[in-house]
Protein backbone atom coordinates (compact mmCIF):
# COMPACT_ATOMS: atom_id res chain seq x y z
CA UNK A 1 0.00 0.00 0.00
CA UNK A 2 1.17 3.52 -0.81
CA UNK A 3 0.84 5.94 2.11
CA UNK A 4 0.44 9.67 1.47
CA UNK A 5 2.99 11.91 3.12
CA UNK A 6 0.32 14.04 4.79
CA UNK A 7 -3.13 13.67 6.31
CA UNK A 8 -6.25 14.94 4.53
CA UNK A 9 -9.46 16.57 5.72
CA UNK A 10 -12.47 14.24 5.49
CA UNK A 11 -15.17 16.51 6.89
CA UNK A 12 -15.78 19.50 9.17
CA UNK A 13 -18.72 21.24 10.83
CA UNK A 14 -18.81 23.80 8.01
CA UNK A 15 -21.78 24.55 5.78
CA UNK A 16 -21.49 23.00 2.32
CA UNK A 17 -22.69 24.28 -1.06
CA UNK A 18 -25.74 22.01 -0.90
CA UNK A 19 -27.23 24.01 1.95
CA UNK A 20 -26.75 21.65 4.90
CA UNK A 21 -23.93 20.50 7.17
CA UNK A 22 -22.91 17.46 9.17
CA UNK A 23 -21.85 17.68 12.82
CA UNK A 24 -18.51 15.90 13.15
CA UNK A 25 -19.24 14.86 16.73
CA UNK A 26 -22.33 12.98 15.56
CA UNK A 27 -20.56 10.72 13.03
CA UNK A 28 -20.44 7.02 13.91
CA UNK A 29 -17.21 5.56 12.48
CA UNK A 30 -17.60 2.04 13.94
CA UNK A 31 -18.65 0.21 10.78
CA UNK A 32 -16.39 2.24 8.55
CA UNK A 33 -13.30 1.48 10.63
CA UNK A 34 -14.02 -2.21 10.14
CA UNK A 35 -13.94 -1.70 6.39
CA UNK A 36 -12.18 1.65 5.72
CA UNK A 37 -12.84 1.73 1.98
CA UNK A 38 -11.54 4.54 -0.25
CA UNK A 39 -13.38 5.02 -3.56
CA UNK A 40 -12.98 7.37 -6.50
CA UNK A 41 -15.82 9.92 -6.99
CA UNK A 42 -18.17 7.67 -4.96
CA UNK A 43 -18.14 5.11 -7.75
CA UNK A 44 -18.93 1.51 -6.85
CA UNK A 45 -18.43 -1.17 -9.55
CA UNK A 46 -21.48 -3.09 -10.68
CA UNK A 47 -19.60 -6.08 -12.09
CA UNK A 48 -20.91 -5.40 -15.59
CA UNK A 49 -17.49 -4.52 -16.96
CA UNK A 50 -14.08 -5.84 -15.92
CA UNK A 51 -12.61 -2.38 -16.61
CA UNK A 52 -14.85 -0.61 -14.08
CA UNK A 53 -13.07 1.52 -11.48
CA UNK A 54 -12.60 -0.50 -8.30
CA UNK A 55 -11.90 0.59 -4.74
CA UNK A 56 -8.53 2.33 -4.71
CA UNK A 57 -7.45 2.09 -1.10
CA UNK A 58 -8.22 2.75 2.56
CA UNK A 59 -8.47 5.66 5.00
CA UNK A 60 -7.00 4.88 8.41
CA UNK A 61 -6.21 6.57 11.70
CA UNK A 62 -9.24 8.88 11.52
CA UNK A 63 -9.04 11.69 14.07
CA UNK A 64 -11.36 14.54 15.06
CA UNK A 65 -9.87 17.68 16.62
CA UNK A 66 -11.51 20.11 19.06
CA UNK A 67 -12.83 22.25 16.18
CA UNK A 68 -14.62 19.35 14.52
CA UNK A 69 -12.08 18.91 11.74
CA UNK A 70 -11.88 15.21 10.83
CA UNK A 71 -8.71 13.98 9.12
CA UNK A 72 -7.37 10.65 7.98
CA UNK A 73 -4.31 8.97 6.50
CA UNK A 74 -4.71 7.74 2.92
CA UNK A 75 -3.41 4.38 1.68
CA UNK A 76 -3.56 3.40 -2.00
CA UNK A 77 -3.46 -0.02 -3.61
CA UNK A 78 0.02 -0.25 -5.14
CA UNK A 79 -1.03 -3.22 -7.31
CA UNK A 80 -3.72 -1.22 -9.11
CA UNK A 81 -2.40 1.22 -11.74
CA UNK A 82 -5.39 3.58 -11.51
CA UNK A 83 -5.03 3.79 -7.71
CA UNK A 84 -1.32 4.54 -8.12
CA UNK A 85 -2.13 7.40 -10.50
CA UNK A 86 -4.57 8.93 -7.97
CA UNK A 87 -1.96 8.52 -5.21
CA UNK A 88 0.51 10.44 -7.36
CA UNK A 89 -2.12 13.14 -7.89
CA UNK A 90 -2.41 13.67 -4.13
CA UNK A 91 1.34 13.63 -3.65
CA UNK A 92 2.01 16.22 -6.35
CA UNK A 93 -0.88 18.49 -5.31
CA UNK A 94 -3.24 17.80 -8.21
CA UNK A 95 -5.83 16.43 -5.78
CA UNK A 96 -6.48 17.88 -2.32
CA UNK A 97 -10.04 16.94 -1.46
CA UNK A 98 -12.02 14.04 -0.04
CA UNK A 99 -15.77 13.44 0.23
CA UNK A 100 -17.59 11.59 3.00
CA UNK A 101 -20.67 9.55 2.13
CA UNK A 102 -22.81 9.27 5.25
CA UNK A 103 -26.16 7.69 6.10
CA UNK A 104 -28.26 10.30 7.96
CA UNK A 105 -29.78 9.06 11.22
CA UNK A 106 -30.97 12.23 12.97
CA UNK A 107 -31.22 15.88 12.04
CA UNK A 108 -31.93 19.18 13.73
CA UNK A 109 -33.37 22.48 12.59
CA UNK A 110 -32.86 24.10 15.98
CA UNK A 111 -31.59 27.66 15.51
CA UNK A 112 -28.38 26.91 17.40
CA UNK A 113 -27.54 24.28 14.77
CA UNK A 114 -28.21 26.55 11.78
CA UNK A 115 -25.51 28.81 10.33
CA UNK A 116 -25.91 31.92 8.21
CA UNK A 117 -26.97 30.96 4.71
CA UNK A 118 -28.04 27.44 5.67
CA UNK A 119 -31.20 26.31 3.89
CA UNK A 120 -31.56 22.68 5.03
CA UNK A 121 -31.44 20.92 8.42
CA UNK A 122 -28.18 19.97 10.08
CA UNK A 123 -27.35 16.26 10.11
CA UNK A 124 -26.73 15.81 13.83
CA UNK A 125 -26.12 12.04 13.75
CA UNK A 126 -25.05 9.84 10.88
CA UNK A 127 -23.13 6.69 10.01
CA UNK A 128 -20.01 6.89 7.84
CA UNK A 129 -20.33 4.55 4.84
CA UNK A 130 -17.40 5.37 2.56
CA UNK A 131 -14.86 8.05 1.69
CA UNK A 132 -13.97 9.08 -1.84
CA UNK A 133 -11.23 10.93 -3.63
CA UNK A 134 -12.80 13.84 -5.52
CA UNK A 135 -11.72 16.71 -7.72
CA UNK A 136 -14.07 19.48 -6.49
CA UNK A 137 -15.50 19.71 -2.97
CA UNK A 138 -18.69 21.14 -1.51
CA UNK A 139 -17.17 23.85 0.64
CA UNK A 140 -14.09 25.99 1.13
CA UNK A 141 -12.54 23.65 3.68
CA UNK A 142 -11.45 21.17 1.01
CA UNK A 143 -14.19 18.62 1.52
CA UNK A 144 -17.19 17.20 -0.27
CA UNK A 145 -20.20 15.38 1.09
CA UNK A 146 -22.88 12.96 -0.08
CA UNK A 147 -25.79 11.32 1.70
CA UNK A 148 -26.48 7.63 1.21
CA UNK A 149 -28.88 4.88 2.24
CA UNK A 150 -28.21 1.85 4.42
CA UNK A 151 -26.61 0.02 1.48
CA UNK A 152 -24.23 2.88 0.79
CA UNK A 153 -26.02 4.04 -2.38
CA UNK A 154 -26.03 7.78 -3.06
CA UNK A 155 -29.48 9.28 -2.54
CA UNK A 156 -30.98 12.57 -3.70
CA UNK A 157 -30.83 15.44 -1.25
CA UNK A 158 -34.57 15.96 -1.61
CA UNK A 159 -35.22 12.37 -0.56
CA UNK A 160 -32.70 12.43 2.26
CA UNK A 161 -33.80 15.68 3.80
CA UNK A 162 -37.55 15.33 3.31
CA UNK A 163 -37.75 11.68 4.32
CA UNK A 164 -34.69 10.40 6.18
CA UNK A 165 -34.06 13.57 8.14
CA UNK A 166 -37.45 15.03 8.90
CA UNK A 167 -39.14 11.74 9.75
CA UNK A 168 -36.23 10.50 11.84
CA UNK A 169 -35.51 13.74 13.67
CA UNK A 170 -35.47 13.40 17.42
CA UNK A 171 -36.13 16.33 19.67
CA UNK A 172 -32.96 17.73 21.19
CA UNK A 173 -32.68 19.58 24.49
CA UNK A 174 -33.46 23.27 24.05
CA UNK A 175 -30.28 25.10 25.10
CA UNK A 176 -30.20 28.90 25.41
CA UNK A 177 -29.69 30.58 22.05
CA UNK A 178 -26.16 31.96 21.85
CA UNK A 179 -24.99 31.63 18.25
CA UNK A 180 -24.41 34.98 16.48
CA UNK A 181 -24.39 33.16 13.14
CA UNK A 182 -28.09 32.42 13.08
CA UNK A 183 -29.51 32.87 9.58
CA UNK A 184 -32.00 35.74 9.56
CA UNK A 185 -33.68 34.28 6.49
CA UNK A 186 -34.04 30.86 8.10
CA UNK A 187 -35.31 32.31 11.38
CA UNK A 188 -37.98 34.41 9.70
CA UNK A 189 -39.01 31.65 7.29
CA UNK A 190 -39.57 29.30 10.21
CA UNK A 191 -41.67 31.92 11.98
CA UNK A 192 -43.75 32.32 8.83
CA UNK A 193 -44.14 28.54 8.43
CA UNK A 194 -45.29 28.37 12.06
CA UNK A 195 -47.95 31.00 11.41
CA UNK A 196 -46.32 33.56 13.69
CA UNK A 197 -46.00 36.31 11.08
CA UNK A 198 -47.76 37.12 7.82
CA UNK A 199 -46.14 37.19 4.39
CA UNK A 200 -46.12 40.99 4.22
CA UNK A 201 -43.89 41.13 7.31
CA UNK A 202 -41.17 38.74 6.08
CA UNK A 203 -38.85 41.43 4.67
CA UNK A 204 -39.36 43.63 7.73
CA UNK A 205 -38.46 40.91 10.21
CA UNK A 206 -35.59 39.62 8.06
CA UNK A 207 -33.92 43.04 8.23
CA UNK A 208 -34.41 43.16 11.99
CA UNK A 209 -33.18 39.59 12.53
CA UNK A 210 -29.99 40.33 10.59
CA UNK A 211 -29.17 43.05 13.16
CA UNK A 212 -30.82 41.69 16.32
CA UNK A 213 -30.95 37.89 15.93
CA UNK A 214 -31.19 37.13 19.66
CA UNK A 215 -33.97 39.62 20.26
CA UNK A 216 -36.03 38.47 17.26
CA UNK A 217 -35.45 34.86 18.25
CA UNK A 218 -36.82 35.59 21.73
CA UNK A 219 -39.78 37.46 20.24
CA UNK A 220 -40.71 34.58 17.94
CA UNK A 221 -40.40 32.10 20.80
CA UNK A 222 -43.11 33.99 22.69
CA UNK A 223 -45.47 34.08 19.74
CA UNK A 224 -48.07 31.30 19.56
CA UNK A 225 -48.25 29.18 16.42
CA UNK A 226 -51.25 29.96 14.25
CA UNK A 227 -52.92 28.69 11.14
CA UNK A 228 -51.39 30.57 8.18
CA UNK A 229 -54.78 31.20 6.54
CA UNK A 230 -56.21 32.55 9.78
CA UNK A 231 -53.21 34.82 10.27
CA UNK A 232 -53.64 36.20 6.76
CA UNK A 233 -57.36 36.80 7.44
CA UNK A 234 -56.59 38.67 10.66
CA UNK A 235 -54.32 41.02 8.70
CA UNK A 236 -57.02 41.97 6.16
CA UNK A 237 -59.35 44.94 6.36
CA UNK A 238 -63.09 44.58 6.95
CA UNK A 239 -63.74 45.50 3.32
CA UNK A 240 -61.33 42.87 2.02
CA UNK A 241 -62.82 40.21 4.29
CA UNK A 242 -66.33 41.16 3.20
CA UNK A 243 -65.34 41.00 -0.45
CA UNK A 244 -63.66 37.60 -0.09
CA UNK A 245 -66.50 36.17 1.99
CA UNK A 246 -64.24 35.40 4.96
CA UNK A 247 -66.03 37.38 7.68
CA UNK A 248 -67.99 34.41 8.99
CA UNK A 249 -64.86 32.24 9.05
CA UNK A 250 -62.97 34.92 11.00
CA UNK A 251 -65.89 35.30 13.42
CA UNK A 252 -65.86 31.59 14.12
CA UNK A 253 -62.09 31.03 14.32
CA UNK A 254 -60.94 34.31 15.84
CA UNK A 255 -63.89 36.03 17.57
CA UNK A 256 -61.74 38.54 19.44
CA UNK A 257 -60.18 39.83 16.23
CA UNK A 258 -63.60 39.88 14.56
CA UNK A 259 -64.99 42.02 17.41
CA UNK A 260 -62.17 44.54 17.08
CA UNK A 261 -62.58 44.80 13.32
CA UNK A 262 -66.34 45.19 13.78
CA UNK A 263 -65.79 48.01 16.26
CA UNK A 264 -63.31 49.75 13.95
CA UNK A 265 -65.79 49.53 11.09
CA UNK A 266 -69.07 50.44 12.88
CA UNK A 267 -67.94 52.22 16.07
CA UNK A 268 -69.54 49.64 18.34
CA UNK A 269 -69.07 46.02 19.30
CA UNK A 270 -71.36 43.30 17.89
CA UNK A 271 -74.14 41.97 20.11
Amino acid sequence: MLKTTKRYVITTNALNSKGFRILSEGIDWTDYNNNPILLYMHYRPTGADKNEIRAIGNVRDIQTDSNGVVTGQLYFNDKYDFAVSIFEGYENGTYNMLSLCAQPLESSDKPEHILAGQTLPTVSKCKAKEISCIDIGSNGEAIGVELCDTAGNIIKLSDALKVNLQTNTKALPEPPFKSPKISATYLVKKAFDDGKIIKDKIDYFTELAAIYPNEIMALFDKMPKKDIMLLEMESKSWADLDQSGELETLKMKSPAVFREKFFKKFGKYPN
